[in-house]
């Protein structure tokens, strides 16, 4: 009955999500396909250019200056639709709600994130199919991997030294085998939290064209969000607050979630077994063993 229930929230989810992008959505693309093609028509008449004088005179060339800026700039990448945008920010919202319900009342822990994946990884697809260039836009990309983790690796390190600390003043350190294989699986689900909270939270607000945002408002609307979902534990609260705030400053700056969910993995792991001393692998995987 759970299954059904947490499975039917998805799917119910997916297919309002999908219904009105492609309504939406269909329309924006086709405007998007003609300019590109007209672009690109200019962008072949201005190599013929030596070619073709009658090109030369002022009027063409305001013409293919205006059409030449508006190609390099164009972006096939997150729609152009507030609508959208906002859909896929209530979307992370309703994600967020499940997670109270199926995670924390009902404690079907790895069934919510099996079916949380299953459900993001289909709309990633969906969007995907639609444009190829989305994928990079949102931070699946792995050309600035590199750069990114040298910006991220002197938090993580500061991190780290701060949780051993902690968890040595508390008593709460926790040195277990079962860290290992968390450090393994949980980085996945930290590069879905990271898409949902950092690439569509944060990258939707910042791109909204009714409403204009400052950068450091979206990041603290994200990093509080993504705090919130982590109640009750206080620490969990403080911590996840924290990391949002950078992830939220380094998202906007360098898109790469590879690096942030691989990060959000390895540390999360750390902070269950050094900070809260709580067992995520015990309590998501073991009790399917017994």
């Amino acid at each position: 009955m759970v299954f059904f229930v947490t499975v039917s929230f998805f799917i119910v989810l997916e297919i309002i999500l999908a219904f009105v992008y492609r309504l939406i959505f269909k329309k924006v693309n086709d405007d998007t396909i003609k300019d590109i093609v007209f672009s690109l028509v200019l962008f072949i008449l201005i190599a013929l250019n030596s070619k073709l004088p009658h090109f030369k005179n002022s009027f063409m060339k305001q013409k293919r200056t205006k059409y030449l800026t508006d190609f390099s700039s164009f972006s096939l990448t997150r729609s152009s639709s507030d609508k959208i945008r906002l859909l896929e920010i209530l979307a992370v919202l309703l994600t967020g709600v499940g997670k109270f319900v199926f995670m924390d009342y009902l404690n079907y822990r790895l069934l919510f994130v099996i079916v949380a994946i299953l459900f993001w990884s289909l709309y990633v697809r969906y969007r995907y199919k639609k444009d190829s260039q989305v994928l990079k836009d949102w931070g699946f990309r792995r050309d600035n991997f590199k750069s990114v983790v040298k910006l991220v690796l002197p938090f993580a390190l500061v991190s780290i030294i701060a949780f051993i600390g902690i968890g040595f003043i508390q008593g709460t350190l926790n040195p277990t085998w079962h860290i290992i294989p968390l450090l393994i699986t949980y980085p996945i689900w930290g590069t879905v939290q990271q898409f949902l909270t950092i690439g569509l939270v944060a990258g939707n607000l910042s791109t909204l064209k009714s409403i204009q945002l400052k950068k450091g408002i979206v990041i603290l609307i994200t990093a509080t969000l993504f705090s919130l979902v982590h109640y009750p534990s206080v620490w969990l609260l403080i911590g996840t607050f924290i990391l949002a705030l950078f992830y939220g400053y380094i998202y906007l700056k360098s898109k790469n979630l590879y690096v942030l969910g691989l990060f959000h993995g390895w540390l999360g792991a750390l902070f269950y077994y050094t900070v809260i001393n709580q067992n995520p692998f015990e309590d998501v995987f073991l009790k399917y063993m017994h």
